[in-house]
């Protein structure tokens, strides 16, 4: 059995952007570093994790669309 199917695991060492966490940040040891970084390609290549991510400044517009328009009373199209 593949040891890559843990998905909570996989997803602690990427960031909210999809990328790979480095070493001083995860705390691994080199070679460990490199399997769960292998794991995590692997897991990205056959579709396990998502491979398309956000850029910063979409996530950032999102999250003012959302706190600016929906958070009126009425919904977005209201005045």
């Amino acid at each position: 059995m593949w040891r890559g199917k843990n998905y909570n695991l996989l997803s602690e060492y990427v960031t909210s952007m999809g990328r790979i966490l480095h070493s001083k940040d995860t705390g691994l040891r080199p070679v460990n570093q490199r399997r769960m970084a292998k794991a995590i390609r692997r897991a990205v290549g056959i579709g396990f994790l998502p491979s398309v991510h956000r850029h910063p400044e979409v996530l950032k517009s999102q999250e003012n669309m959302m706190t600016g328009r929906m958070g009126r009373i009425g919904g977005p199209f209201r005045r």
